[in-house]
Order: structure tokens, then C-alpha cells, then sequence
């Protein structure tokens, strides 16, 4: 079972499960939780950068600040009494937390503090809708981006070493030799306007 942080009542387009970090016996029952840390994968293989989670955090205690049970947007949880992005690298009882993390801390009702203390309910849940956007992994893009570079570079040492071995053959005449240069000249001329731009 959950403890459910709702951020959006529109149909979420992504959920996340939060660690709590709180102590049993705190008597203000007060709930720590690191809502999401920057650049770190979750469980759907998603992840935010410190900015997008930043305008998430502030987008959340402006508009929302609604915490419920099992995203049914209707039990009223406990109240936010604490919602920051960590301004440098920090720790919260044992946990290390990074600069740019979400973390909020929630005031739980009495009867959710109980189910707490009792194991059921076990952290948060983040759901709300996001735009997802696909990020390409640097060196497939660069090796992609630099591929007429190579080719080009490819195609004029092909050329090199052809012009080469015509040069270097002294079995044939000057104008041979002329003529099998100005075919390379062609040739190359032909695979470069070949190249896809």
C-alpha cells in the first residue's frame, strides 16, 4: 500500500513512488519525502532534470497542494507544511539527498499517522501529467550528426590513394596517368554529390 501524493486530477500520465523518511515516534507526525531527485531513472525508466523538477515543485504548491489516499482526489491525507528544492547536497536523517531534489513534508491526520506506524502505507506517490520528451543519447546522435563528415573524409583518401597508385605507375604515359586522375576527379565528384545532406 501507498501513501499518495496527487499532483494533477486530470488522467496522470505518469506515477512515481516515493520513499518516506520520517521517524515512528515524531509526536508533530510530520512526513518527509523526497518527491523526485534530478537525472535519476524511476521505475518507468523516466527521469526529470533539477529545472523540470523545480517547475513541477513550485507548479504543485501553487495550484495543488492536494494530498489524498490512492489518487481518489477526495481523502484529505494530511496537509503540505514544507514543499523545497534542495539548494545544495544535503542529508535528512540517514538519507543523502542531491542538490536540486524535491523533497516535501507532509502533516499526516491522525488516522493516516496510525497506518503509518503500521506499515501500510509506506510512501508517496507522485502522479500528474507531463510532456514526455525522448532524449537520444549523446554518442549515437554525434556518430549520426558526423557521419558525411566521415564519409567525405573517406571518399578524399579513397581518392588520395587511387591519384596515388596512378602517379606511381610509370609503366604508362603522362597522358594515361592525366586521364585515370580526371576519371578519379569524376568518380569522386559523383560519390560526394551522392551524399545525403
Amino acid at each position: 500500500k501507498q501513501f499518495f501524493l496527487t499532483k494533477s486530477a486530470s488522467e496522470p500520465t505518469f506515477e512515481t513512488t516515493v520513499k518516506l523518511l520520517t521517524k515512528s515516534d515524531d509526536p508533530q507526525q510530520l512526513v518527509y519525502g523526497v518527491v523526485y531527485e534530478p537525472d535519476v531513472e524511476d521505475a518507468h525508466g523516466d527521469f526529470m532534470d533539477a529545472e523540470t523538477i523545480e517547475k513541477a515543485a513550485h507548479g504543485f504548491m501553487e495550484e495543488y497542494q492536494n494530498i489524498d489516499k490512492q489518487h481518489d482526489f477526495k481523502t484529505s491525507a494530511g496537509k503540505v507544511v514544507e514543499s523545497y528544492v534542495a539548494p545544495s547536497d544535503m542529508t535528512v536523517g540517514d538519507t543523502a539527498i542531491a542538490k536540486g531534489t524535491w523533497v516535501l513534508v507532509t502533516k499526516a491526520t491522525d488516522e493516516l499517522w496510525e497506518s503509518i506506524q503500521k506499515g501500510e502505507f509506506t510512501g508517496y506517490s507522485l502522479a500528474g501529467t507531463a510532456e514526455v520528451e525522448e532524449v537520444k543519447k549523446q554518442t549515437t546522435d554525434n556518430f549520426n550528426n558526423s557521419k558525411m563528415y566521415r564519409d567525405i573524409n573517406a571518399a578524399l583518401d579513397a581518392f588520395r590513394s587511387a591519384t596515388w597508385n596512378i602517379l606511381d605507375n610509370y609503366a604508362v604515359d603522362d597522358s594515361t596517368r592525366i586521364e585515370g586522375i580526371r576519371k578519379e576527379i569524376s568518380e569522386l565528384s559523383a560519390l560526394i554529390n551522392s551524399f545525403q545532406t
